[in-house]
């Protein structure tokens, strides 16, 4: 989840930061859905256990094939941060003491942590030792009547160490008639030699209860949300690889039982099904009444069209175009048939290109966490796949690369895990694609080294290291001007035209915290430095017999060069501040020296180079002529004399 503000990518990847959604702004943004899931799945391992499951599908035969498993959970991360709660209930406010509560957070790296707690008895809570980073976000969840109660996301702002949220509860209801789905959407998707189906279901509760039908109760009713699968289902998953309290699936029927809270709702998960080149006509049913239906594909295909159902206007995401299908109102319950057409494809790895890449790497005492995008271009004017057992492309990751993750669309690209990284089957449009994944990597006390190399020509490819206090070493990149996003500094390296094979590396190295007085020291000790410098270039401009030309041009250099140390000094002082490497008392004391030693040295360039001018010429005098009667001196110009008024002009010749 960005790192800590992933900086752009440029012009030719604008959207791969959001395509690790656990990355970067994903995750203030996190959905309904995906809370439900941390909350409702997770969230109950550590306060109640595993929920009970029984007359439903094995938790395991739920998640077969789920390419996400459940995180092991850790403490949150640490600072100092304190969050305090309040839990309320309307209907019932003895109800809030005693009541568990617990805290989820995830990281910038996707690392999940977990504390508990329980409120007192006027319902409050406290967590302290939180890390106050804007990029950690943390969700509360309570657990009240045997039901999770899920929070807002909490997120510490710039300069806060203090943070409130309030949990509300209420009491069960089996009643569905304060239900209803709003939306049922279904996208579809071309693997290699699948069909990927993705399903979102929206559901509002208009009451003011939480809508719950225990397991013991479920027996000859109907579940607020009911779904039909597509034949052959396969790979079926949930977010996160957790099967929420509430789902069953028996086969290709799925069901929500609750709990569905006042509001609005999401409840999504995805399966493939095998499929063929060819025609194919494909049953979807729906069983729930939802107001609105919508089915999606990619613009061009392989859905040409859907029974009962009008094509919209084309939309756009995340760079690529789909083509919505859609129907209002339909009734109780909705079939329709799906009619793709899977055209023949082409084994052609050749096609596929590595356009650009991007690293993204964070480093402290004890891991590093990586960030790595690319772009991928398919040329020509068909689909291009794999053969079996074959690869169109294999990015390899380094060998100790730990907790390995990758962005939403993985499985549009048909990516799959190698014995040394990751690989690409396809079947892959022609154009433009993007790809992403993280790792981390254990640090040890001399730091860590990643070392890089790609299985095809690299045109160009950026790192960006997050500036928290580390040396960077590499020979293959170049340093570049670092780059700023929010708060965040980035060391930026670069280079060009990686060959296929070619291999680079980096080695990183956690610098020693560096507090306002070992930073006054050295930048004093530059000043001290800088003006010794000025002191034993001087006499050079001053030897006797010497040129005083060339003098004023020794000394001028020397000042100059004095005064843009001091500017560089400077700019450094501020980046440390900015930082934090710095206080402000420290920063403001040695900026004003600097600055001063600056102002100092540039006055008195200028006042040297007055006084070096050549002095001014004098400008001639006329001789004023006298009176040749009275002897009065007469002005300039004047043809009679003002004493006597005799003619002051000579005789003529």
């Amino acid at each position: 989840m960005n790192a800590r503000g992933t900086p752009r990518l440029g012009a030719a990847l604008p959207r791969l930061g959001a395509a690790l959604p656990r990355l970067g702004a994903a995750l203030p943004r996190l959905g309904a859905a995906l809370r439900l899931a941390v909350l409702a799945g997770l969230g109950l391992l550590f306060l109640a256990g595993p929920p009970a499951l029984a007359d439903e599908a094995p938790a395991s035969e739920a998640a077969a094939g789920s390419e996400a498993a459940p995180f092991e959970i850790s403490d949150v991360p640490s600072g100092a941060g304190v969050l305090r709660g309040r839990v309320v209930h309307e209907a019932r406010p003895d109800a809030v003491a005693g009541v568990a509560i617990a805290l989820y957070a995830l990281d910038p790296n996707g690392r999940p942590g977990s504390r508990n707690s329980e409120t007192d008895a006027e319902g409050r809570f406290v967590f302290e030792g939180l890390s106050t980073e804007a990029t950690v976000v943390y969700l509360v969840g309570a657990r009240y009547a045997g039901l999770p109660f899920p929070g807002d996301r909490v997120v510490f702002e710039a300069g806060s160490t203090e943070q409130t949220i309030e949990v509300k509860l209420f009491e069960p209801s089996d009643d569905l008639a304060s239900v209803r789905v709003v939306q049922s959407s279904v996208r579809v998707a071309l693997g290699s030699g699948r069909l990927l189906v993705s399903e979102v279901h929206r559901l509002q509760n208009s009451g003011e209860r939480v809508f719950h039908v225990p397991t013991e109760r479920r027996a000859g009713r109907r579940a607020p949300l009911e779904a039909e699968l597509f034949e052959g289902v396969e790979n079926f998953a949930m977010p996160l690889g957790v099967v929420p309290e509430g789902a069953t699936r028996d086969g290709r029927d799925f069901a929500f039982w609750g709990p569905l809270y006042p509001g609005e709702q999401e409840i999504s998960f995805r399966y493939d099904i095998p499929i063929e080149t060819g025609a194919r006509t494909l049953v979807k049913r729906f069983p729930s009444a939802a107001d609105r239906i919508r089915v999606f594909a990619r613009d061009g295909g392989p859905l040409e069209a859907v029974a009962g159902m009008e094509p919209g206007e084309v939309v756009e995401e995340s760079g690529m175009r789909f083509q919505p299908f859609e129907v209002t109102a339909p009734g109780a319950a909705f079939t329709t048939r799906l009619s793709l057409r899977v055209p023949e494809m082409r084994a052609d790895p050749g096609a596929l290109e590595l356009v650009e890449g991007q690293i993204i790497l964070e480093v402290d005492d004890v891991t590093l966490q990586a960030q790595e995008q690319y772009r991928l271009e398919v040329t020509g004017d068909s689909i291009v796949r794999a053969e079996p057992g074959e690869l169109l492309l294999e990015l390899r990751l380094p060998e100790a690369a730990e907790d390995i993750r990758f962005s939403a669309d993985a499985s549009a690209l048909g990516l799959v895990r190698t014995e040394g990284g990751v690989g690409v089957v396809g079947p892959l449009q022609p154009g433009s694609h993007g790809l992403g994944l993280a790792y981390s990597l254990r640090s040890g006390e001399d730091g860590v080294r990643l070392a890089r190399s790609f299985d095809r020509r690299l045109p160009l490819l950026r790192v960006l290291v997050a500036d928290t206090g580390v040396a960077v070493a590499t020979e293959r990149l170049h340093r570049r001007r670092p780059q700023r996003d929010g708060a965040r500094f980035y060391l930026t390296f670069e280079t060009f035209e990686l060959e296929a094979g070619e291999s680079l590396a980096l080695d990183l190295r956690a610098l020693p915290p560096r507090g306002s007085s070992t930073r006054a020291t050295r930048v004093l000790a530059m000043v001290v430095g800088v003006a010794a410098l000025a002191f034993l270039l001087a006499p050079l401009g001053s030897k006797e017999g010497a040129d005083p030309g060339l003098a004023d041009d020794a000394e001028a250099p020397a000042a100059r060069h004095e005064r843009e140390l001091l500017y560089e000094s400077i700019r450094d002082l501020d980046h440390d501040y900015e930082t934090g490497k710095i206080d402000e008392e420290g920063w403001q004391t040695l900026r004003a020296e600097l600055r001063g030693r600056a102002v100092t040295l540039l006055a008195a360039e200028r006042s040297d180079a007055e006084a070096s001018a050549p002095p001014a010429k004098p400008t001639a005098t006329l001789a004023c002529p006298a009176c040749p009667a009275c002897g009065s001196e007469a002005r300039p110009g004047d043809r009679f004399c003002s004493g006597c008024g005799a003619g002051l002009e000579g005789p003529p010749a």
